[in-house]
């Protein structure tokens, strides 16, 4: 696990992390995550649900992971499945873990999802884009069974005939956009509500899914399994653990 603390070592983190063949994942002609107005693919986070005062936060912590509430507690993805091997699509690929990770929140077995599926939302290029596309691709379309679109593999040609009937299956049912009104309060209540989130890091031009809060005295910290590969989750702590755009998956459409 690799400690985010503020600047103290981000620019370190993220020099190191593209040396590692890792660039950015954001829309390569902003270099930025967000797109499209507020709530365009989903209701606003802040209109459905009551922030969590700040002063409940540690002891709600403490309770979430005591009794393993936590989404991260209930389903890690495999860092190899999940790995992103260095092409610039942790869009896709936090999307995918988001829409899995719900799924089993709401108690559906797991299913290993292909985040390759995502890509007809930017002409099945491996290019940097904006969640917030992507979310309304994936709510038209879905998104495949990995047995069906193989990793690394962006050309339809290569992918099996069933693979769009198959997408339908797994689409994201309710979710929210959060409005960019202390992201960090919607975040932490969206985590200890159960749920997890899907964000973009301006600072690091990368995507992420978020899921979980970890304690350091009285320090917050904000985990993300991340998309680098076996050994290279985030613990985010400070302004870096404030996602700049943000959205909160809680249920699937399955009818597999």
């Amino acid at each position: 696990m690799i400690r985010i603390d503020d600047d103290t070592n981000a620019l370190e983190v993220i020099e190191g992390t593209q040396a590692a063949g890792h660039p950015p994942g954001c829309d390569p002609e902003t270099g930025k995550f967000r797109a499209d107005p507020i709530g365009t693919y989903s209701g606003i986070y802040t209109e459905a649900f009551p922030l969590i005062p700040e002063s409940e936060w540690i002891d709600r912590i403490k309770t979430m992971t005591a009794n393993g509430g936590f989404i991260g507690q209930r389903w890690q993805p495999d860092p190899k499945a999940h790995y992103q091997n260095g092409y610039p699509i942790c869009w896709a690929y936090s999307g995918c873990q988001s829409i899995e990770a719900a799924m089993i929140g709401q108690g559906a077995q797991f299913v290993q999802l292909s985040p390759e599926s995502l890509l007809g939302v930017c002409g099945n290029k491996m290019v940097g884009f904006y969640i917030d596309r992507a979310m309304a691709w994936a709510k038209e379309h879905g998104i495949a069974e990995r047995r069906l679109v193989p990793q690394y593999k962006n050309n339809e040609r290569d992918w099996s005939p069933e693979w769009k009937q198959n997408a339908i299956n797994y689409r994201p049912l309710e979710s929210w956009d959060c409005d960019g009104r202390d992201m960090k309060a919607q975040l932490v209540t969206a985590l200890l509500c159960g749920c997890g989130g899907w964000g973009g890091l301006n600072w690091a031009g990368h995507a992420v899914y978020f899921d979980g809060l970890v304690l350091d005295g009285n320090k917050i910290g904000v985990h993300t399994p991340n998309s680098h590969g076996p050994g290279k989750d985030w613990t985010l702590f400070g302004a870096k653990a404030i996602p700049d755009e943000l959205i909160i998956i809680r249920s699937v459409t399955f009818s597999g």
